[in-house]
């Protein structure tokens, strides 16, 4: 996936040109090792495809100097689940070399599928894909694609080749994410054009909407830890404050009864909250969230990077839903530094989150805008280079909401760089976090990296793509991280990579199946596999007095 990004657009593939040693052929089949064939080659019938296919291989040679071909996806030594639907194979002749190709897996054991297409792309049907996987078993397979060119007969006139292979690990959740328009203006204009949708991974039907039509601004949706308490924020009725907080159902109904302000915090003062990157605790009691803040946040009209966002000043504060009470958290309540983006310990005992220190002139420059006017034709890096800020992350005893000291994360703090959206493995051992040079949400350069969640030597992950990874979750099983990323259009996709007991991690896979055309796949959570009993969510109609701005 990545090789497509950093190839093709670095002098249009200017590598490829050079011709690249083949390393290894397909190897000899032993005997009755069993075939299958595909034929999706039109003007063929399938004993011509599968001829074409063995004299192919026959004659392949490694001694033979052919051009690459770029394999988008999968990347060389990608990991998938075990329960995974079929992936999207995918690849690129940068120079058309070739107009037909055979796409050859081929397990350790001699096993192989071989399919002849027309189209640079094969997605397997599902009863290939189960196949490959019972011959497959934990050991890597070896994907070769072979390019021809028609006109001049079956000589091959390109070939690559890679490994993958398939966890033990199975995904043990299922994927909830928003879908939404872009740019950012767009969905900003037209909410009811977003959509929630509930995905199962394994499944080969499209992923299920379980909420659409909202016409207020809608966004950062949470669950608990074990998918039974559902957040989100949602300005209702004028409220930049409103949150919608509801029990998990097959079917759920909302109503006024289901929201919250994070406006009743502290009236007294006079500033207003929004409750920015709320979480809900581990045992569903608590919530906590930035309130009392002032944003930076300006919106552009480019598709790949649409808006500019970041609090500059806010603290956190928790509301306790037994008690109906909100509260400063203290520890993470000072108002020389602006602190968010936070996130629970599994055992809910601690609270990590993103701080900075106020920087005055951003606040003046805020003082009365709800948003920035950019200059036209400026980018996102014009106004990173303008606009700039870094976060350190921290660490706090939540102590039943009473905190207690901020220490800074080693690894995740004072390093030259903005460390933020911190987020636990549910096992507790790992913190998986954000960093980039400056900003917080919707980075160019945002890439994710690993840490011990006591702190350590922070290990920048084998998954990342060349544009933007971010919005990042984990699997309940603590070895499974979605996270989304533009690495292959300005439509945010979702990706995923394995992290094994120790800590490493493998290039990405693409969850290609969930993509929707026109539309960025945003904000993905993992919730327990008992959450894909969630069949919709209805919110009534004496919710909204009306379109909220």
């Amino acid at each position: 996936m990545l090789a497509i990004v950093t190839r093709t657009t670095s002098l249009l593939g200017l590598l490829i040109v050079l011709s690249a040693l083949i390393d290894a052929p397909v190897s000899a089949r032993p005997e009755n090792t069993p075939l299958k064939y595909i034929n999706l080659i039109e003007t063929w019938d399938a004993a011509t495809a599968r001829t074409s296919a063995d004299d192919l291989l026959a004659h392949m040679s490694s001694d033979v100097y052919l051009p690459e071909i770029v394999i988008g996806h999968p990347d060389d030594g990608a990991v998938f689940p075990p329960n995974m639907a079929a992936p999207h194979f995918f690849w690129n002749d940068t120079f058309l070399f070739s107009d037909a190709w055979l796409v050859v897996i081929e397990a350790a054991g001699g096993e192989r599928v071989c399919c002849f297409t027309d189209q640079p792309r094969w997605v397997p049907e599902q009863t290939t894909w189960n196949w490959l996987l019972r011959h497959m078993g934990n050991n890597a397979a070896t994907l070769t694609i072979i390019g021809v060119n028609r006109s001049k007969g079956l000589q091959p006139v390109n070939r690559t080749q890679i490994t993958f292979s398939i966890s033990p690990d199975p995904f043990d959740g299922v994927l909830f994410y928003k879908q939404t328009r872009l740019p950012f203006l767009t969905a900003r204009e037209h909410p009811e054009q977003s959509a929630w949708v509930l995905a199962d991974i394994t499944a080969y039907e499209p992923p299920r909407t379980v909420l659409t039509g909202v016409r207020s601004c809608a966004h950062c949706h949470t669950f608990s830890p074990n998918g039974q308490v559902f957040g989100m924020d949602v300005d209702r009725n004028g409220d930049k404050g409103g949150y919608l907080l509801a029990p998990v159902t097959p079917r759920m109904q909302i109503d006024k009864g289901h929201f919250i302000s994070w406006n009743t915090f502290g009236p007294e003062d006079g500033r207003s909250s929004m409750g920015l990157f709320t979480k809900v605790s581990p045992c569903g009691r608590y919530l906590v969230s930035t309130v009392k803040e002032t944003s930076l946040f300006a919106m552009l009209p480019d598709i790949w990077f649409s808006q500019l966002f970041f609090p500059i000043e806010g603290y956190l504060a928790v509301y306790d839903r037994g008690e109906r009470r909100f509260a400063a958290l203290p520890g993470a309540d000072r108002t020389d530094a602006v602190q968010t983006c936070p996130a629970w310990s599994p055992d809910g005992q601690t609270v990590a989150f993103a701080r900075a220190p106020v920087n005055a002139a951003l606040v003046d420059l805020m003082q009365d805008k709800k948003y920035l006017t950019p200059a036209k034709g400026e980018t996102i890096a014009d106004l990173n280079r303008r606009y700039r800020i870094r976060f350190d992350l921290y660490t706090l005893p939540f102590n039943h909401g009473n905190g207690g000291k901020p220490m800074p994360l080693e690894g995740a703090s004072q390093n030259g760089r903005s460390n933020y959206f911190p987020r636990y493995s549910p096992d507790g051992r790992w913190i998986a976090f954000n960093q980039s040079d400056t900003g917080l949400v919707l980075q160019p350069d945002s890439a994710l990296y690993l840490i011990p969640a006591e702190g350590g030597k922070a290990r920048r992950m084998r998954c990342n793509t060349g544009r933007m990874n971010s919005w990042h979750s984990w699997s309940p099983n603590s070895r499974w991280l979605v996270f989304a990323s533009k690495a292959i259009t300005p439509y945010t996709e979702l990706l995923l990579t394995h992290v094994d007991a120790a800590g490493n991690d493998s290039p990405p896979v693409a969850l290609s199946r969930l993509n929707r055309k026109g539309f960025a796949a945003v904000l993905p959570e993992v919730i327990p596999q008992e959450g894909s009993s969630l069949e919709c969510i209805r919110i009534g109609a004496g919710v909204f007095a009306g379109k909220d701005e």
